[in-house]
């Protein structure tokens, strides 16, 4: 696990670059309700998940069992060699 800190996403690093080397993006911004960072690719890239749908998963909310699909298709064959990224603060 690393640490970067002081990190703007979509001034200091895309999320597409994130995207590229890793293979799970978590977007962490800590609010009640989901919110959109406004940064390209955040709606339309395959493993971006906001973290309440992330959380509501892995805590075992049935609404959200759908979470896993996306989680388990983007860690791939392997999950314990997959890259993941999580952005934000909360």
């Amino acid at each position: 696990i690393s640490f970067f800190g002081n990190v703007n996403v979509g001034q200091d690093v895309s999320l597409q670059e994130l995207r590229e080397l890793y293979d799970v993006v978590v977007l962490a911004y800590g609010c009640q309700s989901d919110r959109k960072l406004g940064i390209p690719g955040e709606d339309s890239l395959s493993g971006v998940l906001c973290a309440r749908e992330f959380v509501a998963w892995y805590n075992g909310h049935p609404d959200y069992a759908h979470v896993g699909e996306t989680v388990k298709s983007s860690l791939g064959d392997d999950p314990s060699k997959a890259e993941v990224v999580v952005v934000g603060q909360g």
